[in-house]
């Protein structure tokens, strides 16, 4: 894994972009060093029947042997489990599976299938990790638990993409903690899951300086891009104790963390962005050229606007925010959908395009954001937005990141510059 790191002055602290480059090509599997060969005080909460369990899990180096996570399918125990493959997305983030290492069938002449564990682990000291299980409940298997079942006769490949292959889930998610036995460390108070499922978000804080700060410049920005697609870009400024944490907004409520997402679609703009005329910089996606605009942002509108597309003969040019989370003081996430519908051909149904952004303040003048989708190429022109399917558009208040956000390629950095 290489890392290029490069440190940019802003209003009052250090922004520092880190990129990671994934060089790894087949699957394989290297568990965080303080968690293997080791027991540990595993807490968590029982999915079948919400009460709070706690017993010894004990990690190898790449195994779980004899396994206090023993499920029963279908006749056939799975207490034994293999990582096939693992992401180290941050100095305190990774992401593992395990695979049971016993096959099973529901029928004698059904194919063979086996559980993963998708395990989102992210450190808070060497004696104190916290994690999630990043399936939906598997209800086939007892007692009932977050797992991945392959298909009959179809398992995947040990190096098939994880996120999108092994790590699915569609409903909340609890916290799980391994602590080492006889020690005291405490989880910080919002420590939660950091989505999507190869992300990393970060906890700020402030330096301050005696010396006047300078101004960064969107040039200075554009030098970074996202190198891989399970990585991401990283803002990183002075830690408040001798960690870093990484997490996503939610709070934490003893073991399980509590959703900011808005059970009903609503959408809060970041106040310096509103009704203001920004210098838009971008790289256009088909012809790699740099750009530089207007765009116009209205309270929760986008007007008339430069983002300006043709799909199937049909102009898209106002968009209007249907849905927002405010990520942390600096990072925001927002899904504009296009005012108007258009459709592929006479008997197919309606269809919209969604602009998915996720926003990071610098100063009150100086923004950057991507755009969270891979490139359509029905549109002209091309552009990264989020199609929907004919007749069959997602509700305003669907899961942002699961719906309208999911991108598999790299992406890079959009300025916005007061203007």
């Amino acid at each position: 894994m290489e890392i290029h790191i490069y440190s940019i002055n802003v209003l009052p602290f250090i922004l520092v972009n880190l990129v990671f480059t994934s060089t790894k090509t087949d699957a394989s599997c290297f568990l965080p060093e303080d968690l293997t060969k080791a027991a540990w005080e595993y807490n968590y909460t029982d999915v079948a029947d919400s009460s709070e369990q706690s017993t010894t899990l004990n990690i190898a180096t790449t195994t779980l042997q004899n396994s206090v996570i023993n499920l029963n399918a279908f006749g056939t125990t799975m207490r034994d489990w293999t990582c096939i493959n693992s992401l180290n997305i941050s100095n305190t983030q990774t992401l593992v599976v395990f695979k049971s290492d016993n096959s099973f069938s529901d029928g004698p002449f059904a194919g063979s299938q086996w559980l993963y564990l998708c395990m989102k682990l992210t450190k808070v000291t060497n004696v104190l990790y916290y994690f999630h299980l990043l399936s939906d409940i598997e209800t086939s298997v007892f007692p009932n638990e977050r797992v991945f079942m392959s298909e009959a006769g179809n398992a995947p490949t040990d190096e098939a993409p994880m996120c999108s292959t092994f790590c699915q889930y569609t409903d909340s998610l609890k916290i799980r903690t391994l602590r080492r036995p006889g020690t005291n460390d405490v989880l910080p108070n919002d420590a939660a899951l950091c989505e999507p499922c190869d992300s990393a978000c970060v906890l700020e804080s402030t330096e301050f300086s005696d010396t006047a700060p300078k101004r960064t410049t969107s040039a200075e920005l554009y030098r970074t891009t996202i190198m891989t697609t399970e990585s991401t870009l990283e803002s990183v400024k002075t830690p408040i104790s001798s960690s870093t944490y990484f997490t996503e907004s939610t709070k934490f409520e003893r073991t399980a963390p509590t959703r900011t997402t808005p059970l009903d679609a609503s959408c809060v703009l970041p106040e310096d962005l509103k009704n203001a005329m920004w210098e838009y910089n971008y790289t256009d996606v088909a012809s790699n050229s740099e750009q530089s605009t207007t765009l116009n942002i209205g309270t929760t509108t986008l007007q008339n606007s430069v983002i300006n597309l043709n799909v199937f003969g049909t102009t898209i040019r106002d968009w209007t925010c249907i849905n927002s989370l405010n990520i942390s003081n600096a990072l925001t996430l927002v899904v504009f959908k296009s005012d108007t519908s258009f459709t592929s051909g006479h008997s197919s149904g309606n269809r919209r395009l969604y602009l998915c952004m996720k926003f990071t303040k610098v100063t009150n003048d100086l923004y950057y954001f991507h755009l969270l989708s891979d490139i359509e190429t029905s549109v002209f022109p091309n552009e990264r937005v989020f199609m929907s399917e004919a007749g069959n558009a997602p509700s305003d208040e669907a899961p942002m990141c699961s719906t309208f956000c999911q991108y598999t390629d790299s992406l890079k950095i959009r300025t916005l510059e007061a203007r």
